[in-house]
């Protein structure tokens, strides 16, 4: 009773459900014990529902593709019944918790963008590109630029940080990802770890 007046203070609200197959559910979005889709329904139906939007992330993780059509059917069929017209549709762009679980494509994503489509929803499309930095700014981040960038001059974390408006922890992680795939090197110099682009890569 207390979440649902707590969740009326909000003009905006985003419900993480990355699918609507029991099984899937409980391996994916990992809930509460508790926790019950069909309870989760009628929550968001009994408090303004056009107030939610859905937050989508499409993966691959152990055999489970919540990306299939047959998983995209089901999860709109259960937000047509909870009222909900808005989400927002992904995938994961950092390390995810456990190794197993991979990003899926570009190409994917607008399948499942166009099935969602076709059921009458609104659909904002995150590509994979995209990260949300810290002053709350969807940022359409094109590692090719920093990438020419660091061929250029190597730079401090906390420099990618300012010329990208990327909070430092994504900075960093993003040019450790650089590195582990051998387009940038770490260039220690002084007390200073740099970063500097690899040629012909």
């Amino acid at each position: 009773e207390w979440s649902r007046k707590l969740l009326g203070l909000f003009n905006k609200i985003y419900l993480k459900i990355d699918t609507a197959i029991g099984e899937d559910y409980q391996a994916i979005n990992r809930p509460h014990e508790n926790a019950r889709l069909s309870t989760l329904k009628d929550i968001v139906r009994e408090v303004v529902s056009e107030d939610f939007i859905a937050d989508i992330t499409l993966i691959d993780y152990v055999g489970i593709m919540n990306s299939s059509r047959e998983s995209i059917e089901t999860l709109a069929a259960f937000l047509d019944m909870a009222g909900i017209k808005n989400i927002l549709l992904n995938t994961i762009n950092r390390p995810p918790l456990y190794k197993s679980v991979k990003p899926v494509t570009s190409k994917i994503m607008k399948r499942a963008m166009e099935v969602l489509i076709e059921h009458g929803f609104n659909v904002e499309l995150l590509p994979n590109n995209v990260v949300i930095n810290e002053y709350g700014e969807t940022i359409d981040f094109d590692p090719l630029i920093l990438y020419n960038h660091l061929l250029r001059r190597p730079l401090l974390v906390n420099e990618v940080s300012l010329s990208y408006r990327l909070h430092v922890s994504e900075a960093a992680m993003i040019l450790e990802q650089m590195v582990e795939k051998g387009f940038v090197i770490r260039n220690p110099w002084r007390t200073k770890i740099y970063y500097r682009g690899v040629l012909g890569r």
